[in-house]
């Protein structure tokens, strides 16, 4: 069994980016990632986004060891709100200044993980052929659902309205009125999205667009977000939002997420995708017959000795039996 993972966003027609991502491997086999949208304009909700992954990445950088990851989650958040009231203290410009967060830890291994959230940004599950919500909605969305339901709004209407957007829980240095948590078990061929609202302008319904476009991927996780983000920008909204798609695959083939943990970064971008490669099976191949490689050579080296000339000691002490190691896969940009 093997994590696959994908992101990639877009700005839509905002003229900033305020999606902040971000993804580290971490000790026990464990494997973390963060989505926050900010807000608070140009440069609040830009310094919003990046203050959480920054909190978030700072604070299990220095763990060694992962006992409880729902008990870790939540630590981290209260790290990254306590920097947004330091911050905000510093600058009264920043005052207003906010992010939604989705932080989710998974093992890569069991497909265990635990999930945090705040705001209105959306955790998926796809799995028997659906797509499902996992995070409550902390936002003005549910109440205007409730109103299309009893008839007062179209559906169509509700996707558009202004007020889809007001939340009802943030992180914003002050107490967090709302934060979901939740544990659960991610099984083989089942998926984990986490998106920026801005990806809600698709149909996330059981059979939606958005399901379609998974039923349709055979579990490549680049397509995927390709396909979401590029029906996104063919909608052309002229609000569209910023539009930030992560997606994680349990599969069954393969080794895992590659195990070295690299320094994190902090990713802005408008289009593309990273990937995390999987470990090549072919590495211990290689290896058999690099060493198979090594025996001949010395073995054609002591029947030369025997044919034409006294027998030479070839001296191998120094080598102690060891091969220098591949050098090991690193995540792509």
């Amino acid at each position: 069994m093997h994590l696959s993972y994908c992101d990639g966003s877009i700005q839509g027609k905002r003229p900033y980016q305020e999606d902040t991502i971000l993804n580290q491997l971490l000790p026990d086999g464990y494997f973390f990632c963060v989505l926050a949208d900010g807000m608070g304009g140009q440069v609040g909700g830009r310094i919003a986004s990046e203050t959480i992954c920054e909190a978030f990445s700072s604070y299990f950088s220095h763990k060694k060891r992962i006992e409880d990851p729902a008990s870790e989650l939540y630590l981290a958040l209260m790290t990254a709100n306590e920097l947004f009231k330091e911050k905000i203290a510093k600058d009264n410009e920043l005052h207003g200044m906010g992010s939604t967060v989705i932080a989710l830890l998974i093992h890569e291994q069991t497909g265990r993980y635990s999930f945090l959230s705040v705001g209105d940004s959306p955790l998926y599950t796809y799995r028997g052929g659906g797509l499902f919500r996992l995070n409550s909605n902390h936002s003005r969305y549910e109440y205007l659902k409730r109103l299309a339901a009893e008839g007062y709004l179209s559906p169509a209407e509700v996707k558009v309205h202004r007020e889809r957007h007001m939340l009802t829980s943030a992180v914003t240095g002050e107490e967090i009125v709302l934060i979901d948590q939740r544990d659960g078990v991610l099984l083989a061929g089942e998926y984990l999205l986490l998106a920026s609202d801005g990806v809600q302008i698709l149909d996330d319904s059981v059979d939606g667009v958005l399901s379609d476009i998974i039923t349709n991927s055979h579990g490549d996780t680049e397509y995927i977000i390709n396909e979401a983000l590029s029906e996104i920008i063919n909608i052309d909204y002229h609000e569209q939002d910023n539009s930030t798609l992560i997606v994680i695959n349990f599969a069954e083939n393969g080794d895992g997420i590659e195990e070295e943990i690299k320094p994190p970064t902090l990713t802005q971008h408008q289009g593309g995708t990273r990937r995390i490669k999987n470990r090549s099976p072919l590495v211990p191949i290689l290896l058999f017959l690099v060493i198979i490689l090594f025996i001949l050579v010395l073995a054609l080296v002591f029947v030369k000795s025997e044919n034409n000339g006294p027998r030479e000691i070839i001296d191998t002490s120094s080598l102690n039996g060891e091969i220098a190691p591949f050098a090991s896969l690193s995540k792509e940009p």
